[in-house]
């Protein structure tokens, strides 16, 4: 499934939009921290969408802005946006994540350095926090926005809060080991 893919139709289900208004809407409804889509993504998503008849483009002239191409969904882009959607929301995955390969070869780099790189995630995770407030903060002061589009900013929460809680039981276990590194690779009491 395609994250890009399902932003842009999915935005442009509620309207025809400008690749720049399409950014300015992922900037507002705080989506850069679920979504991860750079600018020249989001473009190259436009034109690909647009080649496989998902998208329809037409230049738009202005007075107060330069020319811009306004993309509309097609019946096509329609029918692929539910599928996504259907695949988003039922579909389960095999998640990796980096920290979770580090983790797992984390033996192999000095006690000292491990504990230092965890704690150092862990307070990125408590700044992101911060974050998450300002978006819960916008979307509770945007009207007419999509009552599930609302929870994103809890679930995002509630992984962050996840991950916080992991690291303090992993920066626990790792402390209480004597004998770095052999003593990672036997049973460690909680």
């Amino acid at each position: 499934m395609s994250r890009v893919d399902l932003v842009i139709l999915g935005l442009l289900m509620e309207e025809p939009r400008h690749g720049y208004d399409i950014l300015q809407q992922i900037d507002k409804r705080s989506m850069y921290h679920w979504i991860g889509v750079s600018t020249p993504a989001l473009y190259r998503g436009l034109a690909r969408l647009e080649g496989k008849r998902m998208l329809t483009a037409h230049k738009e002239s202005g007075t107060n802005h330069p020319d811009r191409t306004v993309y509309q969904i097609t019946q096509t882009g329609k029918d692929h946006l539910q599928r996504l959607l259907v695949e988003a929301l039922t579909e389960l995955k095999p998640v990796f994540f980096d920290v979770v390969g580090g983790i797992g070869f984390a033996h192999n780099v000095p006690r000292d350095v491990l504990l230092d790189s965890l704690e150092e995630r862990r307070e990125k995770l408590r700044d992101l926090l911060s974050h998450i407030d300002e978006a819960e903060a916008e979307v509770a002061a945007t009207p007419h926005f999509p009552v599930t589009a609302r929870e994103i900013p809890g679930f995002y929460r509630g992984y962050v809060e996840m991950q916080i809680a992991w690291l303090d039981r992993l920066l626990a276990r790792v402390r209480k080991i004597r004998n770095w590194p052999e003593g990672a690779f036997t049973k460690c009491k909680h």
